[in-house]
């Protein structure tokens, strides 16, 4: 439904998914400053659209999650 509550432990990326680095899906940034790390959006993410950023090439191999492929249509 697009509302949660944040889980102690996920940090911002549970607020957005994955996409490769060049794709143009990714409508958000990671940005870290003073320690902390928080989401910038590239350009404008209409109401109800999902957020999507690159987790970093070395992600998946690092935490040994699977990638899916999906395709944003916005």
């Amino acid at each position: 439904d697009g509302f949660r509550e944040p889980v102690a432990g996920f940090g911002v990326a549970q607020f957005a998914n994955h996409r490769e680095t060049n794709d143009v899906g990714c409508n958000a940034t990671f940005v870290e400053r003073d320690f902390n790390v928080f989401l910038k959006a590239k350009r404008n993410i209409p109401k109800g659209c999902e957020i999507c950023v690159s987790y970093g090439k070395d992600y998946f191999a690092r935490t040994g999650e699977t990638q899916m492929k999906w395709h944003v249509y916005n």
